[in-house]
């Protein structure tokens, strides 16, 4: 069985699926090129976890919080008349609310996890050449329990 940090990121891969500004675009791992063009896109990893036994004697359980990653991705060529920095604003902000409200739907994964927290957004457009590109990601904490010696499986 996966370790329950894969099953975490697997559920925000499916639950931000089919949105609508990212679509089917949902990528799971953080590195991944990306073509001249492309349709805005979701990235979802996780990066760090700090874990606490919760339980004494073996085996314990570990009170663990993850952190999660939802990178979304926006590109705008420069064209007459548009303000690509503003539209790159605008697309990155639409994914945002999109992932908030999907998320905020059910912060329990269907018990998977005790609870998840949007903790902080970080949002770039810079110009590169004849186009517009931005970022925006949403991290989240994610707390959730397994024994020490099953970390497929919450509890």
């Amino acid at each position: 069985m996966p370790h329950v940090r894969e099953q975490i990121r697997d559920g925000f891969a499916v639950r931000l699926a089919g949105l609508a500004t990212t679509g089917s675009r949902v990528m799971k791992g953080r590195v991944r090129p990306l073509e001249i063009g492309f349709l805005p896109t979701l990235f979802i990893f996780t990066r760090h976890e700090v874990s606490k036994p919760i339980s004494v004697g073996f085996p314990r359980t570990l009170r663990r919080t993850v952190g999660v990653h939802v990178e979304g991705r926006v590109q705008q060529a420069a064209v007459a008349g548009v303000d690509a920095a503003e539209v790159c604003d605008d697309l990155l902000e639409a994914i945002a609310a999109e992932v908030e409200a999907a998320v905020a739907s059910d912060v329990g994964f269907g018990h998977l996890v005790k609870d998840s927290v949007l903790t902080s957004t970080i949002k770039d457009v810079e110009a590169s050449g004849d186009r517009h590109e931005g970022g925006i990601r949403l991290s989240y904490d994610v707390v959730y329990l397994t024994k020490e010696n099953a970390p497929g499986v919450a509890v």
